[in-house]
């Protein structure tokens, strides 16, 4: 086996549990990112982890969620929160953080990314060269991650690293009303909506007065 994006990188649906059998590197006071887009029918982030290749001191570990930022092709912006100072442990295999509830969109770019804090042995994460679409982004010499992700870091085509996030899908949130003290989900994609005796009736235009004057809203 070795690391490949879908398998023990990037989104899966599961955590792995296997040796990814991937190439081994320095991974303490590192902060690094892997690129990977979203799956059609995804909608929340629960779980992201990365592996450990060896048995070393016990340090603490952040991960986090970024968005792409398609002017430098590097991570962009945390999208929920950094998930900070998670126990390592001390032996090898997978390190993960798990019970988050990020809501993502699908068939989205995002980096999957975690930093861990100085080992005084230093400890190995693994990563292969695939070639494209994979890619990652490095920067070494950190304490935690950070938001935005860090704009001076290295970025590496091709590479990906054994770094994950678990996906889950469903039915992507949605905007509701109160009428009558029940809570009506408002469907439709891009099409506003009013509800008239239980029923939903498409609006075909509306306006909203700024300064004195009626505008047109216009639904992207």
């Amino acid at each position: 086996m070795a690391v490949a994006l879908g398998t023990n990188s990037g989104f899966l649906e599961t955590s792995p549990t296997a040796d990814p059998y991937g190439t081994a590197i320095s991974v303490d006071n590192v902060g690094i990112a892997v690129k990977d887009t979203s799956p059609a029918t995804a909608v929340k982030v629960t779980e992201i982890g990365w592996w450990c290749n060896n048995a070393t001191e016990e340090a603490n570990f952040d991960v986090a969620l970024y968005d792409h930022n398609t002017g430098s092709d590097k991570p962009g912006n945390v999208v929920c929160s950094i998930e900070a100072d998670n126990a390592k442990g001390t032996d090898a295999g997978w390190k993960k953080v798990t019970g988050l509830n990020i809501t993502i969109n699908s068939s989205t770019i995002y980096w999957v990314g975690v930093q861990l804090d100085d080992t005084p042995t230093a400890t190995q994460g693994d990563y292969t060269t695939v070639g494209s679409p994979a890619r990652d982004s490095w920067e070494p010499q950190e304490t935690a991650l950070e938001d935005p992700w860090y704009p001076d870091s290295g970025q590496y085509a091709n590479d990906t690293d054994a770094i994950y996030a678990v996906w889950e899908g469903g039915t992507p949130p949605s905007t509701a009303i109160n009428i009558g003290d029940s809570w009506k989900t408002v469907s439709g994609a891009n099409v506003l909506q009013v509800n008239i005796g239980d029923t939903w009736k498409a609006v075909a235009g509306a306006q909203v007065n700024i300064a004195d004057t009626w505008k047109t809203i216009v639904l992207s």
